[in-house]
C-alpha cells in the first residue's frame, strides 16, 4: 500500500491537439462514424453553445480556440473509449485525457498494442493491470464494505490514470482494515488521507428546482418512458417510488423509479402539461443543448446546474467511484471538482454539449474544490427504462434485461442466464457487451461478445472454489452509439447463511416499518428499496435493532 495526502495525476507524453485522429482501421461493427479531432474542432466550431464556451473560458482562464481545442479532444476521447476496448480485448487498462485535455491517453498492459493505439491518434501508456483486473479489486473492496465499512473510510475507486485502486479516508487505519478484509494486494493501492464530511445534497431544463414535500432538489435531464410519457433523471436520494412532485418542474408529477442508497438514480414522471426539452438551463448564461449522452472521458471539462449555486464548472476525477455516505455506500459515481450545495441534488451535469449524469453529493460549499460525484445519466435511463431526449430528436435508445436476473451458485459450479435486449426509439444498433462488478474467483463471459439491439444471448457465470460465500452485484453493458446496463444479483453459496426473517430484498420501505432478520427486529430509519447486501445487520445507516 502506499500513502498519499493529495490525489496524484500521471502526465504523460505530450501530442498536440491537431494531432488527435479516430480510430483508422479494425474498427468494431457497433462503432459510430469515426470522430476527427478535425471534424469534432468544425462541428464545435460552428455548432458550441456561446454560453457554454463563454463559462469554460471563464472557469479555465483561457481563451475560446483553447477551449473549443479541449472539447474536440474529449470528443474524440469518448469515442475511443467507446470503440477502443472491444478492439484491445483484456489488455485495455482505461482511457483519459492528459492535464492540458488535450492528449487522449489509453493504457494497455501489452507492449505489442502501443503501435495501435498510437495509430488510432493517441498516447499509448504500458501498465501492470487491466482495467479489468482493477474492476475486480474495486468489485472486492464493495463486497466488503457491504459486511462492514468504517465512517472513516470516504470512498474507494479504480484510478485508471495512476493504474491502481485509490481509497480515500480519515485515516490510514480505517483504509487499511477495508483493504485488508478484501484482499487487495497492497502495491495496488494508495490511500489518500483527507477529512471530508460527505452528504448527499438533498434539500423541463437541466438544473431547475422541484420540491417534495417542503424540500428542494433539481431536474437532471429530460427523458421519455414508453408508458409514462414526459419526465426526467434526477438523484434517488431525493425522493422514494411514488413520491409526489409539489412544486416547481414537474409538478403534478410523481418518482416512478429511484433507488439509494447503492446507487443515486431516479427518474420523476412530470405532471400534465410539462414537456421534454433537449436543455440544460443555464441561469442567464444561455441554455445549453442536449445532443446526446455519449461519456466524456477521465479528465475531460464538464460544468454542473442546480437550483442553488446554477452553473459551475470543473473536470470529471475519477469513475466507478463508491463513496460511503451517512446513510450508505453508494457505488457507481462519477468524480468531479465541480463544487455544489444543498438543493443542487439531481441537477444536470454535461460536457459541451454531451449529458453526463444528475449531481449526488460530496464535500459542499461554493466556491469550493469539492468533491462533488454525480451518477451516470445512462444508468438512471437504463433503470428507468427511459430515453434521453436530445436536439436531434428522441435518441436511439434500447433496454438490456437478464432472466433470471439473481442466481445463487455454489463454489466450483456456474450457471447461465439469458440476456435479451430491445430497441425502444430509433433503429436498432450492433452492441459490443461487457461485465465488471464479478469480485476475484468469478468470471462472466457471453455465448456472443456482440448482439443487435434486438438480440439476445447467454451470459455464463463461473465461480471458482476458492471463492467465499456472500452477495454481488454484476453490470452488464451493452454499448453501442448509446449505452444500457442491467444488474445480476450473485449469491454464492447461501449468501453467508439463510437467517430467516421478514426482510426481503427488493421491498420498498418506509420509515418506522419493521422486519425480523437472524432472530432480531429492526426498524426502518431511511425510506429506501432494498437490495442484496444491506441486510439489517450490514446497513445500520438504514436500520436500528430494537
Amino acid at each position: 500500500m502506499r500513502l498519499r495526502t493529495t490525489l496524484a495525476v500521471l502526465s504523460a507524453g505530450v501530442v498536440t491537439a491537431s494531432g488527435v485522429s479516430a480510430l483508422a482501421a479494425g474498427e468494431s461493427a457497433s462503432a459510430q462514424e469515426a470522430i476527427t479531432f478535425d471534424s469534432a474542432r468544425d462541428d464545435l466550431s460552428a455548432n458550441a453553445d456561446p454560453a457554454m464556451v463563454e463559462a469554460l473560458a471563464e472557469h479555465l482562464d483561457t481563451d475560446r480556440s483553447t477551449v473549443l481545442d479541449r472539447l474536440a479532444t474529449a470528443d474524440v476521447g469518448s469515442y475511443l473509449e467507446r470503440t477502443l476496448p472491444a478492439e484491445l480485448g483484456d489488455s485495455y487498462a482505461g482511457t483519459w485525457l492528459d492535464d492540458s485535455a488535450t492528449t487522449v491517453m489509453i493504457a494497455t498492459t501489452d507492449a505489442a498494442e502501443a503501435d495501435a493505439i498510437e495509430g488510432a491518434g493517441a498516447e499509448a501508456v504500458v501498465v501492470d493491470h487491466s482495467l479489468a483486473t482493477l474492476d475486480t479489486w474495486k468489485s472486492d473492496l464493495d463486497a466488503a464494505a457491504a459486511v462492514e465499512v468504517s465512517d472513516d473510510v470516504h470512498s474507494w475507486m479504480v484510478d485508471a490514470v495512476d493504474n491502481e485502486v485509490s481509497v480515500t479516508a480519515s485515516t490510514e487505519e480505517a483504509a487499511q482494515d477495508l483493504i485488508d478484509r478484501a484482499g487487495v494486494p497492497a502495491e495496488a493501492v494508495t490511500v489518500d488521507v483527507r477529512q471530508l464530511d460527505l452528504e448527499p445534497l438533498q434539500d423541463i431544463r437541466g438544473g431547475e428546482a422541484y420540491l417534495i414535500s417542503g424540500s428542494r432538489c433539481s431536474v437532471g435531464f429530460s427523458s421519455t418512458h414508453p408508458t409514462h410519457g414526459d419526465g426526467f433523471t434526477t438523484a434517488g436520494h431525493c425522493g422514494s417510488v411514488g413520491t409526489p412532485i409539489t412544486g416547481g418542474t414537474g409538478s403534478g408529477g410523481a418518482f416512478r423509479d429511484s433507488t439509494f442508497p447503492g446507487r443515486d438514480v431516479a427518474w420523476v414522471e412530470a405532471g400534465s402539461g410539462w414537456e421534454a426539452a433537449p436543455v440544460v438551463y443555464g441561469w442567464g448564461q444561455g441554455d445549453r443543448q442536449v445532443t446526446d449522452g455519449n461519456e466524456a472521458p477521465l479528465g475531460a471539462d464538464v460544468c454542473r446546474s442546480g437550483s442553488t449555486t446554477q452553473f459551475q464548472c470543473g473536470t470529471i476525477d475519477g469513475k466507478n467511484e463508491s463513496v460511503n455516505y451517512p446513510q450508505g455506500t453508494v457505488s457507481g459515481l462519477t468524480r468531479s471538482s465541480a463544487c455544489a450545495e444543498p438543493g443542487d441534488s439531481g441537477g444536470a451535469f454535461i460536457s459541451g454539449t454531451s449529458a453526463q449524469g444528475q449531481t449526488s453529493g460530496g464535500q459542499t460549499g461554493c466556491p469550493g474544490p469539492g468533491p462533488i460525484w454525480f451518477s451516470t445519466v445512462t444508468e438512471a435511463l437504463s433503470s428507468a427504462g427511459a430515453t434521453l431526449t436530445t436536439s436531434g430528436g428522441t435518441e436511439e435508445g434500447f433496454t438490456l434485461s437478464l432472466d433470471p436476473s439473481s442466481v445463487a451458485i455454489d463454489p466450483g459450479s456456474s450457471e447461465s442466464v439469458t440476456l435479451d435486449a430491445e430497441t425502444i426509439s430509433g433503429s436498432a444498433q450492433d452492441l459490443t457487451l461487457s461485465a465488471t462488478g464479478a469480485p476475484t474467483g468469478v468470471s462472466v463471459s457471453f455465448e456472443s461478445e456482440r448482439i443487435t439491439s434486438d438480440g439476445s444471448t447467454k451470459v455464463s457465470v463461473d465461480v471458482a472454489s476458492s471463492v467465499g460465500e456472500g452477495t454481488h452485484s454484476i453490470t452488464v453493458t451493452g454499448t453501442g452509439s448509446t449505452t444500457a446496463t442491467a444488474t445480476l444479483t450473485l449469491t454464492v453459496g447461501d449468501g453467508g447463511g439463510e437467517p430467516g426473517g421478514t426482510w426481503e430484498p427488493y421491498t420498498p420501505y418506509s420509515v418506522g416499518d419493521t422486519v425480523t432478520y437472524g432472530g432480531s427486529e429492526y426498524r426502518c430509519r431511511i425510506a429506501h428499496t432494498s437490495l442484496p447486501g444491506w441486510e439489517p445487520p450490514n446497513a445500520g445507516a438504514l436500520w436500528v435493532e430494537i
